[in-house]
């Protein structure tokens, strides 16, 4: 029964494509048309148990099945025959969830067509009715023709080669994302070893994938980067000072006389500028991936290749911020004290002086700053680790990445372990690829304003029991991309993911949502390391915090104390009063050396100056949005709790 089929639901609605998104839906067949076109099923010769879909418009359109994010003209799905052989169900490659067709109220209504994990319920049944192959367009047809040349069996690295090297520009596009999803892990590394130490296969790919930024952006960067590398450096001969296990077999077997640690805990810095910018066109960036699914053939042998690279380095930080210049150079010299090596900055439509405080840290090679433009309504944060997990070929120099905000201070016991290197060697004895981190949240501790002190010294009880919530440290080459908590990897592969305590992060109690259960610990656990969460600080800090977007939510216009949350607002003022706390100094006993890093940083050129810049915008800006908080609906809504909190930030509600 090879040939184009029409596909109908057993509600009598027939699939079809949202010609805006490309998303594949269902519809009553009367309302399809140009603007609504039909999706069909195409049953190629040689492969039984697989069929294609495709949308019956006059030029390819590419489309997609939710949730994944897979784009493709001819998109792969498994067919499961039943009675008569024109009864079918459908199902997701690899993840073998059923498709599902969600019904429709009204017979002018688009309603969604899913895969998606069974649950206990039955799959569906569609029907399949023969279609007029003649009535398809010739550039619709031409992919199909091209596939049934190639599936006499399951496609391997030499198909995908045979392509690269003879398929037309029009059409091998679109034949390599059709076959994608039917690669073996070992087909799709050794296509991304190839690609990489052959140009004139990767200006192939570029070719056929002319609008795939994988292919064209990603893994020529990968390949220039890994050409120009430097020499790796000497091994290290002892480990870091500290009084961890490690530690003391590395003095134990150091010769007399040699030093045993470094003659300044913080990093060396490397001199050389890095800076980068994200035009909004590449807002785009925030989606492939977030779900753990490739968008593309480039983008899976992009992932393929990243994953390859051998780092050279420990560790470093990926973070994203928006005007939170005046906190910034603490948070670098702490985490240079404890062993962070390199620091990968994205910041957005900063208004406080920050960009100039972050380029003169790129100068100096502390950090490598990625001006993050985005359009509005864009989402900065996932946009941002998009880039860092599947463009930045800087990332893959280092063996760990840790994701965190500026308001996150990663946190071991020093009792235990001297450094964050001596945690992860002690980490890597087992398995690891990520590990979780439950959050410490710090109070307020009565403040009531900002004071040019560090974070660390003016802000230190612990309120609460260990929250549940983690934020994970992960090997880069491993993820194609991150959510606040915890990293995305594709459906293909897998990963050990532990927690900070040694054994293995469980989340099985976490929330209904599976989506997103990976970001809550089971049996949240402080005692080996965490992450310092500085979520509340002053009440005018606060105010400061709620006046910008959220890094996870869409870009909204300029700083406004309209951006409070009321929730929010009332949480703040139960902790502010609280006498539930514990006093703490883990984070002091973790970097003694604070001081002299932030004297270090203060020293390079331009930092000094941009600093104090920052300070001072901080200062004007925050005055006006004082000025303005009385009318924030937030703090109207909560009414006295609303006076209060305006009270203690310094104002009086008028």
């Amino acid at each position: 029964m090879p040939g184009y089929y029409r596909v109908h639901t057993w509600r009598g609605t027939t699939l079809c494509a949202d010609p805006r998104s490309g998303l594949i839906a269902n519809a009553a067949e009367a309302t399809l048309g140009p603007g609504r076109p039909a999706v069909l099923a195409w049953l190629p010769r040689n492969a039984p148990r697989l069929c294609f879909l495709v949308a019956q418009s006059q030029a390819p359109l590419p489309i997609m099945l939710a949730p994944q994010e897979s784009w493709s003209v001819m998109l792969p799905v498994g067919l499961a025959r039943l009675a008569g052989d024109l009864r079918v169900s459908l199902f997701h490659l690899p993840t073998r969830h059923p498709v599902r067709a969600v019904p429709i109220d009204a017979p002018d209504q688009l309603g969604n067509v899913e895969a998606g994990p069974d649950r206990g319920h039955e799959w569906e049944i569609f029907e399949l009715v023969p279609f007029d192959a003649s009535l398809l367009a010739a550039s619709v047809r031409k992919p199909a023709s091209l596939l049934d040349q190639v599936l006499d069996g399951a496609p391997t690295a030499e198909t995908i080669l045979n392509i690269l090297e003879r398929a037309d520009g029009h059409w091998g596009g679109d034949v390599l994302n059709a076959l994608a999803p039917l690669l073996t892990i070992g087909a799709l590394e050794r296509l991304a070893k190839l690609v990489l130490e052959r140009p004139s296969l990767a200006g192939r790919l570029r070719t056929l994938l002319a609008d795939d930024i994988w292919a064209n952006t990603g893994l020529p960067g990968l390949a220039e980067w890994i050409a120009s590398r430097e020499p790796p450096p000497p091994p290290a001969t002892v480990a870091p000072a500290g009084p961890g296990i490690l530690h003391h077999l590395a003095r134990a077997l150091t010769p007399a006389g040699q030093a045993a640690g470094p003659a300044r805990s913080g990093a060396p810095i490397e001199p050389r500028p890095r800076q980068l910018t994200l035009a909004p066109d590449l807002d785009f960036l925030a989606d492939p991936g977030f779900h753990g699914t490739f968008a593309s053939f480039g983008h899976a042998c992009n992932a393929f290749a990243r994953a390859a690279v051998q780092p050279r380095h420990d560790v470093c930080v990926i973070s994203t911020a928006r005007n939170e210049g005046i906190y910034i150079l603490e948070w670098i010299a702490y985490h240079r004290a404890i062993g962070i090596e390199h620091f990968f900055f994205y910041s957005n439509d900063n208004a406080d002086g920050s960009d100039e405080l972050l380029s003169a840290l790129a100068d100096a090679g502390v950090v490598t700053w990625i001006d993050n433009r985005v359009g509005p309504g864009a989402y900065a944060q996932p946009k941002a680790y998009a880039h860092a997990f599947g463009l930045l070929p800087d990332v893959l120099d280092y063996r760990w990445a840790l994701v965190i905000d500026l308001d996150e201070f990663f946190v071991f016991n020093p009792a235990m372990f001297g450094s964050i290197r001596d945690f992860l060697e002690w980490q890597e004895l087992r398995a690891v690829d990520a590990i979780a981190f439950n959050w410490v949240t710090v109070g307020s501790g009565g403040e009531a304003v900002w004071r040019d002190v560090p974070v660390t010294r003016r802000f230190r009880r612990r309120i609460g029991k260990v929250n549940r919530h983690v934020k994970t440290m992960c090997r880069p080459g491993k993820f194609i991309h991150s959510r606040p908590h915890f990293p995305k990897i594709d459906e293909r592969r897998c990963f050990v993911y532990r927690h900070a305590s040694g054994g293995l992060h469980s989340y099985r109690n976490a929330m209904p949502d599976p989506d997103r259960a990976p970001a809550f610990a089971d049996r949240p656990d402080a005692e080996y390391a965490a992450i310092y969460h500085y979520f509340y600080k002053s009440a005018e800090e606060f105010l400061w915090k709620f006046s910008r977007t959220r890094g996870d939510s869409r870009k909204a216009g300029t700083l406004s104390a309209d951006m409070l949350e009321p929730e929010f607002l009332v949480e703040y003022m139960q902790q502010h009063q609280t006498a539930d706390f514990v006093a703490e100094d883990g984070v002091a006993r973790c970097a003694p050396d604070l001081d002299a890093e932030m004297a270090h940083l203060l020293s390079l050129p331009g930092i000094a100056t941009a600093n104090a810049r920052v300070q001072q915008n901080y200062q004007k800006l925050v005055r006006a949005l004082k000025d303005a908080a009385h009318s924030s609906p937030a703090i109207l809504q909560i009414g006295e709790l609303g006076r209060r909190f305006l009270e203690i930030a310094g104002l009086t509600h008028t």
